[in-house]
């Protein structure tokens, strides 16, 4: 101490700022030692080791996860895809089936099978089925032809409009055909090709003139009910057609009356 004192007072400014400048680099040097160097190998506040396995183990339990679901939509894949084989493996056989009834001429196997084939899914089942409805004709494939008019499917829906009109085609007019007379205006009204509806007014149309008019007068009543002017109009116009032009039946009463003055026409 005495020696750095000594030196002090024999030292020239230049050399205290000099020995200064090393003094304070000795100094900070020593307190750096000193503070203690693992703070950065301590454990976050709150941290636990478990914590930190877990952390570690949880992209292993997600991937696991995601195996799973991938192993889970294969199985479903799979399993949707042996009852789509398992369905047509059915369908070909019901087509077959049938095909071998109508072959026999079995008209009762055939349409029975054929009702049940048309309440399937399968577009190609149901086509099949109003094949067979076209062959065996008459008023219980009539009925049957009604919910397939429904369809969704516009082809199906056209098909059955084609083998209803052929249907009722088959049917004697004296023998109960009045009795589909409600069930033929149900679909009128609800007929929304007006190219088809038009051909089953010209149909109904050829029908004694006693019955077309009773149906014709059914249909404009309803259509009036039921605020239809186009179903209106066109009933009317059909119940000119068939009295040879006649515009003085818009009522049920006027047309007992023309029916009462041409009966024996």
């Amino acid at each position: 101490m005495s020696f750095v004192l000594y030196m002090g007072e024999n030292m020239n400014k230049k050399e205290k700022i000099l020995v200064s400048l090393l003094a304070a680099i000795v100094l900070i040097a020593v307190t750096w030692y000193l503070i203690p160097t693992d703070l950065d190998e301590t454990e976050p506040t709150g941290t636990t080791g478990q914590e930190t396995e877990a952390e570690n183990v949880t992209p292993n339990k997600n991937a696991a996860e995601q195996s799973s679901d991938v192993e889970k939509g294969a199985d479903r894949r799979a399993a949707h895809l042996m009852q789509k084989q398992e369905r047509q493996g059915k369908d070909q056989g019901l087509l077959q089936e049938i095909q071998e009834l109508l072959d026999a001429n079995d008209e009762n196997g055939a349409f029975e099978l054929a009702l049940s084939m048309s309440r399937s899914p399968s577009k190609e089942l149901k086509s099949k089925a109003l094949d067979a409805f076209r062959w065996i004709g008459g008023k219980r494939t009539v009925k049957a032809c009604c919910e397939l008019l429904k369809d969704s499917d516009d082809e199906i829906a056209s098909e059955a409009m084609e083998v209803f009109r052929q249907s009722l085609e088959s049917i004697d007019e004296d023998e109960g055909f009045s009795d589909l007379f409600p069930l033929i205006e149900d679909v009128m009204m609800e007929c929304k090709d007006e190219i088809a509806l038009e051909a089953l007014f010209l149909q109904m149309s050829n029908l004694k003139v006693y019955n077309s008019l009773n149906m014709f007068m059914d249909l404009q009543e309803r259509g009036e009910r039921e605020q239809n002017t186009g179903m209106v109009e066109m009933a009317k116009e059909y119940i000119r057609f068939v009295t040879n032009g006649d515009e003085s039946i818009t009522s049920r009463t006027a047309m007992m009356k023309w029916l009462k003055q041409h009966q024996d026409d």
